[in-house]
């Protein structure tokens, strides 16, 4: 069973990350998977053949992160291999068949945008999220709101456009989310609070503060509420208010509201 061995194997290396000693182990066994699964003979997961692309580029992004002299591509390369699958798939059938657990490589996919905000690589962060937003679309949510991951990926896209100063393509996803949001017609409010208060940083960002102040007012509104009610931890409900806050307090800032500025800060 050459392909569940490489799979089960990069499960394993996968979790063995920050773990120098296990990892630098693992990795050995995972090249030698691979070799195996690259052959031709593929014993009795012949069936399981059509995984092998997604695999192996899982393979190429877990052992970049693993071993620290690796190429730094090697990233790009998996995202690039995953940009290709999903361009073929037309629904969750299809991902079901290219894609191992699309579940768990969505929340890879997440965490790898999270480490690249922290290196500094926007651009690779900004594929990934488009990467993501593809990806929603054929997956059903893991909430009970069905659009909500959806639209959670759209408000993370516009915030990266926004990072980025591409205040144009932000502009166009904000009008494309809020369709979408129309389209879906039941969104849960911590997606909704995420949307308001992407829009109030791109019209903060365009200088805009009256349309901003307008947008952390409803967000603000979401956040009134209990936490239990709409997010889905309170660590996650506390960096939506802090964001809010900081966002608010700049631009009292910019509008001379010394006062209302320090306040919001703390």
């Amino acid at each position: 069973y050459p392909v569940r061995r490489f799979r089960v194997l990069l499960h394993l290396l996968s979790q063995a990350l920050g773990e120098e000693d296990e990892a630098s182990e693992l990795v050995g066994l995972v090249d030698q998977a691979l070799r195996q699964v690259s052959g031709k003979e593929k014993g009795d997961d012949e069936a399981l053949q059509a995984f092998i692309p997604h695999l192996v580029a899982y393979h190429d992004c877990v052992r970049g992160l693993a071993v620290p002299d690796s190429d730094s591509s090697a990233a790009e390369s998996a995202i690039a291999v995953w940009e290709g699958i999903l361009s073929s798939c037309a629904s969750k059938a299809d991902l079901d068949n290219a894609i191992d657990n699309p579940e768990g490589w969505l929340c890879f996919l997440q965490s790898l945008a999270q480490l690249s905000e922290l290196k500094g690589d926007s651009q690779l962060q900004l594929r990934i999220s488009k990467l993501v937003v593809a990806a929603t679309k054929l997956m059903p949510s893991d909430s009970d709101v069905p659009g909500d991951a959806h639209v959670a990926a759209h408000c993370e896209l516009i915030m990266q456009y926004i990072a980025i100063g591409a205040f144009t393509k932000a502009h166009q996803m904000i009008e494309l989310t809020t369709a979408l949001v129309d389209e879906y017609k039941q969104v849960s409010p911590r997606v909704l609070a995420s949307l308001h208060l992407a829009q109030a940083e791109y019209y903060a960002g365009i200088g805009n503060s009256d349309e901003s102040m307008d947008y952390l007012s409803k967000v603000n509104s979401v956040c009134s509420q209990s936490y239990t009610s709409w997010a889905a931890s309170k660590t996650q409900a506390t960096l939506v208010m802090s964001t809010s806050s900081l966002l608010q307090s700049m631009i009292s800032l910019q509008l001379g509201e010394l006062e209302d500025a320090l306040t919001q800060s703390k």
